[in-house]
């Protein structure tokens, strides 16, 4: 004989089965406390009949299959609430509707490709017409080949090489067994082992030392290290590297930009004084010989170089221009 439930709002007893009570898997008796009308009632989710489920958009009752409903294993019957054709229909209309950066750009790159002449393909991060052999093979690329250029790609797999995350996984690969294979490979090979006995002799390498120590650049990188030691140290942004400073010296004709010489050694004088919050970043740091750089110490620019005997107005537009640019005038009426 079938047992009976009772159900906890009307009072009823039913048969304790699935035809007069919602299967719930998460309750000892595998069935709800609500018989089937009572939740109709109460205002419940439709109930659909076993083996079936509705679909929580158009409302359809389906078989409850993978032929109707995509699978999910976080869902107690392993499968999603919409069925297959409303996700399908949500994902045509998101695409029409979408304007975002990316899709804009597979848009474009899909035009390029179109006018692409015969043999050629357009590279999608420098917009340069190339050969096909300028590319990459990829089975599933347009025309068999990447979308991005072989020195493209290169530069890109450069940066992430030089990288803190590149330099982890590096380490991590040269820890398995392929990588082990690989350095012992890379360590075999003629040309490592002449730059390794090449290196090991002490006194050439001792003299190789002095002479790079003895470089204009290496005293360059020397001097942009103290200054970048000296913003850290009063917790300052630092981000002016050794390009960055060839690319200052540049804009000024490798001249003083107060005075317009040409001095032998070049030094880095701060817009906005260090002490009064400058920071060792491009736009503060400006190129000058060690004359300006003493005489304008921590001086405010506006008050000390209208004073100044080489006083230029048309060497004052040009240093405004390019502190300009970088914001750094905004910076100085914060402090």
């Amino acid at each position: 004989m079938c047992e009976e439930k009772q159900c906890c709002h009307c009072k009823e007893w039913f048969p304790a089965t699935s035809e007069y009570f919602c299967v719930d898997n998460r309750l000892s008796s595998g069935l709800t406390g609500r018989c089937r009308e009572c939740k109709k009632i109460i205002g419940g989710l439709p109930v659909a009949r076993e083996g079936y489920k509705i679909c929580v958009k158009c409302g359809k009752e389906l078989p409850a299959t993978d032929k109707y409903f995509h699978k999910h294993s976080r869902h107690i019957d392993g499968l999603r609430s919409d069925c297959k054709d409303c996700r399908r229909s949500d994902r045509v209309k998101k695409r029409e509707n979408s304007s975002s950066p990316k899709d804009e750009k597979v848009k474009k790159t899909t035009v390029w490709n179109r006018g692409d002449r015969e043999g050629f393909r357009t590279c999608t991060m420098c917009g340069q017409e190339k050969p096909l052999e300028d590319y990459n093979n990829q089975a599933k690329g347009y025309l068999g080949k990447r979308a991005h250029c072989r020195e493209c790609q290169n530069e890109t797999n450069r940066q992430y090489k030089h990288s803190d995350r590149g330099r982890e996984k590096n380490k991590e690969w040269k820890r398995t067994q392929k990588g082990k294979i690989c350095t012992q490979k890379y360590r075999d090979k003629p040309e490592t082992k002449e730059k390794r006995k090449r290196n090991s002799n002490k006194e050439d390498a001792k003299l190789r030392r002095k002479i790079y120590r003895a470089s204009d650049w290496y005293k360059m990188l020397k001097r942009l290290a103290n200054q970048r030691r000296k913003a850290l140290k009063r917790q300052l942004p630092a981000t002016l590297t050794a390009d960055d400073w060839l690319y200052v010296k540049q804009e000024f004709g490798n001249r003083c930009c107060y005075c317009g010489e040409a001095p032998d050694v070049m030094s880095q004088d701060h817009f906005i004084p260090v002490t009064k919050y400058g920071e060792y970043v491009m736009g503060n740091v400006l190129p000058a010989c060690m004359r300006c750089n003493t005489s304008k110490l921590n001086h405010d620019f506006f008050k000390w170089y209208p004073k100044q005997p080489y006083y230029s107005k048309l060497r004052e537009k040009r240093i405004l221009k390019f502190v300009n640019k970088f914001n750094i005038i905004e910076q100085r009426v914060l402090f």
